[in-house]
Order: C-alpha cells, then structure tokens, then sequence
C-alpha cells in the first residue's frame, strides 16, 4: 500500500480486529455499515450536500487512509477528501422504491479500497414529491453503528439549521486521536486486567458452541441473506408486561427467545450467544465516531424446567455481567481461551439490540432510519430494531449463503418471532419446556398423513408403523453422517419397547430417558 501524507494514528484494537480479518479478501463487501433515512418533506440538495460535506469534514474518521509497515498497520487522517455524491430523481420509474433498492444493492456489492478511499459513500434519491431516501454506506473499519447514528444525527442537525438560517450548531470536542489514546490507556489499566479475570472465569469450562446451520464457515463474500418481520404495539406491549413481572426490562425477551431457539435446535443446554456492546471509553472520546464497538460471549443456561419468569431474570443477570466487562476485546478472548489456536466457535449466533435515539428532524421533514447492514457476521445475526414509527419491533435475520438456503433463514425468523410472541402473551409461570416453536405449516405437516388427509384418531405409534411398512427404506432419522431408515428405526424402537416391559413398564408408568442428542434418543 502506498504512504498516504497526514496526521498518522494507530488503529484502535476495533479496528485491527477487523484489518486483520479482512487479510487475504481485502475488498471484501461485506464488512459495511450502511442505513438508509426515509425523509417525509422536502429536501433541498445543495443544502443537504453542503450538510453532508461539512459532517465529513468534522469527521476524521471518515478521512482516514489505512496502511502497513513493519510496525503494523496503520491509520492517517488527511485534511481533505474528494468525494461523489449521487442526487437522484427515480419518482418517474414505474417502480421508484425497486429502482432504490437495485441502487442500493449494487453499491453493497462495491468493494471499498481501504489505501485510496474514501471509506465511505453517500447518496439522494428523490422517490416522490415531497419525500426522499438518504443513502449511507461505510467500512465496518471506521466507524460502528453507533457512529453512523452520530453521522446521520449531525447531518440532520446541520441541515435544518441552515434551512432556517440559523447559525451552524457546535461540534462535540475531541478527534480520532482521543479514541486511540483511550483505547491504548485501556489495555494498560487494571479494568483491563479486572475485565480479563471476569471473562477467564465465565469461560473457564468453554461449552462447545454450533450454530444453526452446524457447521463453520468462514466470511462470506456475496451479501448475507435477509428475512424481515415485524413486530406490533400491542406484542411489545405485553413484552413489557411481563418483563416488569419478572423485574427486568422489555429487551431481555427476543434475548431469551433468542437463547431459547438455540436450545432447541441444537439440543445444547449451555448456549453462547454473540451479543454486540457499544465498549465505549470514558470522557470526550465517548462522542467521537469511530469503530470501537465489541461482541462478548452471553453465556446462557436454558433449562426446560425453568419458567419464562426465571429465564428472563437469569438473561438479565448475564447482560449486566456481560455489558460491566464490554471493552475487553473477542479478539482477546479467542486468543487467551485458546480458541483462536484451535479454530473452534466461542459464541453462536448473533442477536443485535438497536436501541439508538433516532428522532430525526430535516428542516421539517420528519426522517425514519432503517439498517441496511451493521458490521460482518460469518454465521447468523438476529436484529431487533426499536427504530419504528408505531411503537413495535422490526426483527430481521441475516445469514450467511454459505450456510443457510433462502428458505432456512424465512423459516428461522417465522419460528423465532412466533416465540417472541408466544413469550410475550403467556402466562410468566410457564415452564419455558412446554413453548412451541414449529410453525403453522410444521404442524400442519406433520399431522398429515402421507396422501395429504388429516390422520385424525390415530396414535403416534400407529402413523409410525404405518409409514414403515409402507416405506422401509426411506431415511427416518439423521444425525450428522448417520441415519436410520423406518424399518431400522422401528426395529430398535420394537426391541427397546420389549425390554422396558420387561422391566416393569407399562400403561400410566413413567420411564425417564437420559441420553444425549443422538440416534439413540
């Protein structure tokens, strides 16, 4: 890489985390923070640029090149760039909200060269009279989601006060440098040390991690897969509820359902969750945009015996352990567990909380943010998003096409946000064993016989009989590269039956079963 001529800075252990990710695929497009603002009102381009250029300008994250020598990488912060900005006009296409999203999509798909810059790009659709889009993308390296959410609020900050001819509102104190410094002064101070303890102990019996799909991969390089759903006042509203029940607060339910999920589909009781963290410093850095944000390792014991008011208290507990150690880095963690040596997960799935204030005014004009991407996942990432207009959720998955088909990630988010649901409107006594997640159609299938007609009066052990001596041969149960065929299947099961009869059972006797998640389950 070349030698750009600036203000030359470290990068924060954030941003090497991700520099060093990126090596090997460096123009990788998925490593992006991007949203896009739904602006009801009129907008007034040259001003809006103007807004946009002196946001840039205040920013030096955003004028940053990024290079390597035999120190390391490295960060310089120019005193200028030149940047493009796209003002578009699509309220003559047949479809202007499809021409947007196409846009839109192929620059997700642009890659960003971190040497020549710009690490960021921004565009202005014009969808109808009195209505327009406000398009952001940035490197994951620069800045994080909170940070776009400070870019996006002074850009509408500066706008509307030069809409109204009013004087230019302060900055905020404090550049790229501060965040550096308090990065450094970190790793050097005994909350360092404190927070190493803390997390050594939590992961002292590391539990073995799967995800969804069972099986690693690495960052993928087409765009993720997507799946949205929404949730309504009226569920949020009981989410509330029955966290005041359970003395916690509303965001700890999609947590719960989310650990839940990963219980049943993988049969593990300990679950790791991915949980991203703000890891901000103290002091002016605080409010600086940069990329400082985290993911540490929420560490879950999901019991069938426990009640959903139990599992609610006992997510809360280990957010708060979790959030009072943030800023001690998963890259730390992989490293100091062994996990970075050996290749093994740390943590499953993701869930992302955005709770960012977004009451966005344009010179009038009220804006509505929405995520695009936030960061990089090589598995799966569940956001909830609390940005919406009517007080309910926007719960969307993001998946990996490496792993997950179209149709698993659809699936994965029906079953998720039915037991999002079904937690929020039940009763808070409840043992969480007894919570379904199939869906609608699941059920529906598996009380279908094989000719489509509903097997109404017959018993479970019956349709099995059945179904084996219609189709022997046919796999009836699979566990990694093993299965069973029904007349397989049913042989064991005959010879187990006659050996627990044996044994005393019988009707209205209980038999406990203790076996792993297996074949022999």
């Amino acid at each position: 890489m070349s030698d750009p001529r600036g203000v030359r800075l470290s990068l924060t252990a954030g941003q090497r985390g991700i520099w060093y990710a990126l090596q090997g695929d460096p123009a990788n497009p998925v490593f992006s923070a991007a949203e896009h603002v739904d602006i009801d009102g009129p907008v007034d381009a040259e001003l809006f640029e103007a807004a946009l250029r002196q946001v840039v300008t205040e920013t030096e994250a955003l004028r940053v090149r990024f290079a390597e020598d035999a120190e390391g990488p490295y960060q310089v912060v120019l005193d200028g760039v030149d940047w493009p900005f796209p003002v578009l006009d699509v309220s003559g296409e047949a479809d202007p909200e499809t021409a947007v999203r196409e846009w839109i999509s192929a620059d997700l798909r642009r890659p960003v060269d971190l040497a020549e810059g710009p690490p960021f790009g921004f565009a202005l659709f014009r969808v109808a009279d009195g209505r327009h889009v406000w398009y952001q993308r940035h490197h994951h390296i620069v800045l994080d989601g909170l940070s776009v959410g400070m870019v996006t609020h002074r850009v509408a900050e500066i706008y509307s006060a030069s809409v109204a001819g009013e004087p230019c509102p302060p900055v905020s104190p404090g550049g790229l440098r501060d965040l550096v410094e308090a990065d450094a002064a970190y790793h050097g101070s005994e909350e360092f040390e404190d927070d190493r303890r803390f997390w050594t102990e939590q992961l002292a019996d590391r539990p073995e991690v799967l995800g969804l799909a069972g099986r690693p991969t690495r960052y993928p390089d087409a765009p993720l897969l997507r799946a949205v759903d929404r949730i309504g006042p009226g569920v949020v509203a009981a989410m509330k509820a029955i966290a005041r029940e359970a003395d916690t607060v509303w965001l700890t339910v999609p947590v719960a359902a989310q650990a839940l999920y990963v219980h049943r589909m993988t049969g593990r009781r300990d679950v790791v969750l991915a949980f991203p963290v703000r890891a901000r410093p103290d002091g002016a850095a605080a409010e600086v945009p940069g990329m400082v944000s985290n993911v540490v390792p929420l560490r879950l014991s999901v019991r069938p015996g426990a009640t959903v008011a139990e599992l609610l208290r006992h997510v809360s507990r280990q957010i708060r352990g979790a959030v009072r150690h943030q800023r001690y880095r998963y890259e730390d963690l992989r490293r100091g567990t062994g996990a970075l040596a050996d290749g093994t997960r740390l943590v499953g799935p993701r869930i992302n909380l955005i709770t960012f204030d977004y009451d966005l005014d344009f010179g009038g004009g009220r804006g509505a943010a929405r995520n695009l991407v936030i960061g990089h996942d090589d598995d799966l990432t569940v956001f909830v998003d609390a940005r919406t207009d009517d007080g309910g959720l926007r719960v969307e998955i993001s998946a990996n096409p490496d792993l997950y088909t179209t149709a698993e990630v659809d699936r994965h988010r029906e079953r998720l946000t039915g037991l999002i649901r079904a937690i929020a409107t039940g009763d808070p006594d409840r043992m969480i064993g007894r919570l379904d997640i199939a869906t609608a159609e699941e059920r529906r299938r598996v009380l279908l016989d094989g000719n489509g007609r509903v097997s109404g009066g017959a018993h479970l052990p019956e349709l099995f009989e059945a179904r084996a001596a219609d189709r022997p041969d046919a796999p009836a149960v699979s566990l990694g590269g093993a299965s069973l065929t029904y007349a397989e299947l049913n042989e064991r099961a005959n010879s187990l039956a006659r050996l627990l009869v044996d044994s005393g059972a019988g009707p209205g006797r209980f038999v406990g079963l203790v076996l792993p998640r297996s074949l022999d389950l």
